[in-house]
């Protein structure tokens, strides 16, 4: 009797140890499968970006061939890059919305306006910098939103580098004009223009022509949160970016004639 028990006790053993490995080997298995599914899911995510980047790049290229002037607007983040949600809407789907009502409210077939992503794709900041050396633009705006809990952040904030200096038109009354044009258009709150140290925006770097950084609003604001949520609001701002825009291109006309 009691040796029957205890076979029974090792039987028991021999099955929980099974079941063990049994468990350990579906988890070496469903953790494999996830990866591999992962992989693919990037690899195929990165080829859609990709894609889009190259078919961006190729349209841009077209549109530029009769312009005499071209502005590259730079739309903040995009795909897998720090999204902010608020009421369903995201950041860096503001700003896109933004960057394209500038390029369709532009109604001088002289001045081209080509956005460095046009879709809710991740591109580097060495795509986008490849992308301005084959658009050779002739104004650079990087467009984004403040999202900092900062009260001095309210409003729109505008900032540049002195990388490049045109004793007629710097850096810093291309910053001035762009805030003034956004601020009267929208009727808001000018935060200010600054002068940023290197690396603080990666897309000022070494810039050789006027280029500056603009976030329209503060999304930490309920208030600002608010406006820019509205389709309409955003339609505002891109006017505001566009008057500023052509204010620029009739100064840097001006020099050269």
């Amino acid at each position: 009797m009691e040796q029957h028990v205890k076979k029974k006790k090792k039987s028991k053993k021999v099955i929980l140890i099974l079941l063990l490995v049994l468990l350990l080997v579906l988890a070496v298995f469903f953790t494999a499968k996830y990866v591999i599914i992962t992989k693919e899911y990037v690899g195929l995510k990165q080829n859609a970006s990709e894609y889009l980047y190259q078919e961006n790049l190729e349209d841009s290229l077209d549109r530029i061939k009769n312009a005499d002037f071209v502005v590259a607007l730079n739309p903040a983040e995009g795909g897998t890059k720090g999204k902010l949600l608020h009421r369903g809407h995201e950041q860096e789907d503001m700003v896109l919305d933004i960057c394209r009502a500038v390029a369709e409210q532009n109604p001088d077939s002289r001045i081209a306006v080509v956005l460095t992503r046009n879709d809710d794709v991740f591109v580097s900041d060495e795509q986008r910098k490849q992308f301005l050396t084959e658009i050779k633009p002739d104004l650079f705006i990087d467009v984004s939103m403040n999202r900092k809990n900062k009260k001095e952040l309210y409003g729109t904030v505008t900032s540049y580098q002195t990388d490049y200096f045109n004793h007629i038109y710097s850096n810093q009354q291309f910053a001035d004009d762009m805030e003034r044009s956004v601020v009267t258009e929208i009727k808001g709150i000018a935060s200010g223009i600054y002068e940023v140290p290197e690396g603080t925006v990666p897309m000022l770097e070494g810039m050789k022509i006027p280029a500056v950084s603009i976030a329209c609003g503060n999304l930490s604001d309920e208030a600002e949160a608010e406006l820019f949520a509205k389709h309409a609001f955003r339609e505002k701002v891109a006017a505001g970016i566009l008057n500023g825009i052509n204010q620029a291109y009739e100064t840097l006309e001006d020099t050269e004639s």
